[in-house]
């Protein structure tokens, strides 16, 4: 929720992408507590006789999926299912005994392995490297990482495939309390435009996203609020102009420890997303 603009909207599988990985996956899944195993299921929204109530399942967005946490707050695995719950993809996860990811093995419907992540370590504890392995053994991506002084993640490149050019690259410019300022993200061809953030305080909510493009002028910009427990609860966006664009609401329900199990999201005030959580806690 933090660092891109997608992680705003969408929830993006176990923390490998953020800028300030790894992070116990717990907090990057909005739970707190000892939990044990989450299960999300997407439905689409419907108005019913004055309320809000689930519709069919969405298929079209994130697949259903259940994740096993363990003891320490770190995912060691992950089921996804796409049609009448059935299963479409598991995905295994290694840690060290500093709970350090070591990689992931992902499987297909029928328990055949069809990749591979290895995640590689400098001497200080740095993730510096993370390598895709397809099935039959070929090197598929590689992804670089890189560090200041107060090792800091502050680049990354990712590499689509070996001895190749076609890349993509995000640079980071953080402030003195190590919260994203800048995000910068180029290509092939060099510079394809970069976003700022601003924030709440001192705190780690971001207030305003601005976007910019290639040419480094403003694309538009997004202010965003949140609810009591610093869960998003609405995003506006505007043109160049100032113009609202987009206003996405959200509303939760919570259980008795305080995590969200229901979400609703409204698109210029219709409902249409209705994702509900189901938590087991150790």
């Amino acid at each position: 929720m933090k660092y891109t603009l997608l992680a705003l909207t969408v929830l993006i599988l176990f923390s490998c992408v953020g800028r300030n990985m790894p992070q116990k996956d717990t907090e990057f899944y909005d739970v707190s507590g000892k939990v044990n195993h989450l299960t999300i299921y997407h439905y689409n929204a419907l108005e019913k006789n004055g309320e809000i109530v689930k519709g069919e399942p969405n298929r079209l967005g994130d697949e259903d999926q259940t994740l096993t946490f363990n003891k320490h707050g770190y995912v060691t695995q992950a089921y996804f299912y796409r049609e009448a719950d059935s299963l479409d993809a598991k995905l295994l996860r290694d840690h060290d005994e500093n709970f350090r990811c070591l990689g992931e093995v992902g499987y297909n419907a029928n328990g055949e392995q069809v990749f591979e992540w290895v995640w590689l370590y400098d001497d200080k504890g740095n993730n510096t490297e993370r390598i895709h392995i397809q099935e039959d053994g070929f090197l598929f991506m590689s992804w670089y990482l890189y560090y200041n002084e107060n090792n800091e993640l502050i680049s990354r490149i990712i590499y689509n495939s070996p001895d190749s050019d076609d890349f993509d690259s995000l640079h980071w410019v953080l402030d003195d309390n190590n919260r994203q300022l800048e995000e910068w993200y180029y290509g092939n061809w060099g510079l394809e435009g970069y976003s700022k953030m601003e924030y709440i305080g001192e705190t780690e909510l971001i207030s305003t996203i601005y976007r910019y493009d290639l040419y480094e002028e403003l694309s538009d910009f997004f202010i965003l609020t949140y609810n009591d427990h610093d869960l998003l609860s609405e995003v506006k966006q505007f043109d160049t102009d100032s113009l609202e664009q987009l206003i996405l609401n959200f509303e939760y329900e919570y259980d008795k420890r305080g995590n969200w199990i229901k979400k609703i999201r409204f698109h210029d005030g219709t409902p249409i997303n209705y994702d509900i959580r189901k938590i087991i806690y150790y």
